[in-house]
Parts: C-alpha cells; sequence; structure tokens
C-alpha cells in the first residue's frame, strides 16, 4: 500500500526544513563533532516547544494528534539536516509507550506513571533511547540479549546485565529494552540513575555517542513493564524512524 503525501505533509515538511535552518542545526552539528562528551543540543527546548518531539502523540499526551506519516516527514527533514540529540529515539519509545496500553482495547488506556513519561518526553523534560531489535536469518525480530530478570509476588521485576550501545545513552532519562524471562521477553522501560555505572563508548559517528548501562538487581514496578509490546512492534517503528 503506497503513502499518500498530502499538501499538509509538504507544508509540514517546509516548516521543519526552515526551522532547522533558523535554529542553526548545522552549527550544532558542527560542535558535536568537536566535543569530547555528549550534551543535549542548544535548540532541544524548541524542538519539543514546536512539538516535532510528539507530532505523533495524542493531545491528551501533549502531542499534536497526528500519526507515523506525519512523524515520518518530520524525521526526514532532522534526518537530512543531521540533526544532533535523542530526538529520534525519544519519539520512538514515545510511540511505544504510547501504543502499550491499546492491544486489548484499542484505545490508549495507559497508566499514570506512562501517562507522566508521555508527557515529559513530549515536552522535552525527559529524553529517552532504546535497544534496537534485530532480525533473524528468515527476517523475524529478535531482541537483543542483555537483561536477564526475575518477577518478585507483588508483580516487579528485578532485572540484570549490561545495556550497550545505547544510543545517548549518557544523557537520557530513560530507555527501552529487552528482558529475558526464561522463553519469554518483557520491554521494559529503566532510568537511568538506577544503573550502576553508565559508561561512554567509543562510536564511528561522532553525531550519535553511545553508552553502556550495567545494572544489577535494579527493580522495575509493574506499570513500567510494557506486557502488551512485542519486539516486532519496537523494531517496526524504529525501523521507519531511523530509515
Amino acid at each position: 500500500m503506497a503513502i499518500g503525501i498530502r499538501d499538509e505533509h509538504e507544508e509540514l515538511r517546509t516548516a521543519v526544513q526552515g526551522w532547522a535552518e533558523a535554529r542553526l542545526v548545522n552549527d550544532a552539528v558542527r560542535a558535536a563533532l568537536e566535543s569530547d562528551s555528549d550534551v543535549l543540543p542548544p535548540y532541544w527546548g524548541d524542538l519539543a516547544e514546536q512539538g516535532l518531539l510528539a507530532i505523533h502523540l495524542a493531545e491528551e499526551f501533549g502531542g499534536q494528534g497526528a500519526g507515523l506519516v506525519e512523524l515520518a516527514v518530520v524525521a526526514e527533514e532532522l534526518g537530512r539536516a543531521a540533526a544532533v540529540g535523542p530526538w529520534d529515539t525519544t519519539a520512538i519509545v514515545a510511540g511505544v509507550l504510547a501504543s502499550s496500553g491499546m492491544a486489548s482495547s484499542g484505545m490508549a488506556s495507559v497508566s499514570d506513571s506512562v501517562r507522566a513519561l508521555l508527557v515529559g518526553l513530549a515536552d522535552g523534560t525527559l529524553t529517552a533511547t532504546l535497544v534496537i531489535p534485530t532480525a533473524a536469518a528468515d527476517g523475524a525480530p529478535v531482541a537483543p540479549a542483555g537483561l536477564t530478570g526475575t518477577r518478585n509476588a507483588d508483580g516487579t521485576l528485578v532485572v540484570s546485565g549490561l545495556l550497550r550501545p545505547l544510543v545517548h545513552g549518557a544523557i537520557v532519562t530513560h530507555a527501552l529494552a529487552p528482558v529475558t524471562m526464561g522463553d519469554d521477553t518483557h520491554w521494559v522501560v529503566l532510568e537511568r540513575t538506577t544503573a550502576a555505572d553508565v559508561t561512554e563508548l567509543p562510536t564511528f559517528d561522532l553525531t550519535r555517542p553511545c553508552a553502556s548501562w550495567n545494572l544489577d538487581l535494579v527493580r522495575v514496578a509493574p506499570e513500567m513493564v510494557l506486557e502488551g509490546t512485542t519486539t516486532g512492534t519496537v523494531r517496526d517503528l524504529a525501523l521507519v524512524v531511523l530509515s
């Protein structure tokens, strides 16, 4: 099925191009190439204020109420400008979170904690990255190994392991990652502050610094375990945005 690009999409494309030029995105790219550490770009707050981080989210979460096509248009233009910062991974994680309560009801029915996280991702006060699923030889999505966990009687997960590489992992506030429990994979949201160690890693792409998180017996609240989220869901959205 072809994707129909309408006049409003072309207008959105032009608006994002103009924003990138006005906010001196190229200067931020040069600064990132010369920096020894990862930092949020100076235009991060304006990026959020313009609604570009959450154009695909419902208005109740602080988004623009658009959809995946509009997000793809924004991603294409920010990618064309080589805009630095975790805008792409933040948008991906926000999209996964927003859909996490839709599997059974057909409507967004997320918890208060997830709702607060979505609002923070939309307004730029919170940022996120994720573990990108790979593909098996037959094309099926595969969640990389890294974290293992056990479930307590109260529904919390206790997870341990090493996550690497996490794009912008040294500066984001949250990460979406798979946890292996026997034959099952559960996608969870983790806070960087819970990691026992965060280490920046060498990377060929200096505009996308990476880091590792070492987690040791970290407790994950039940509402941060996205039971309705599959590895295929995460990989599909990640492929669209990162492409």
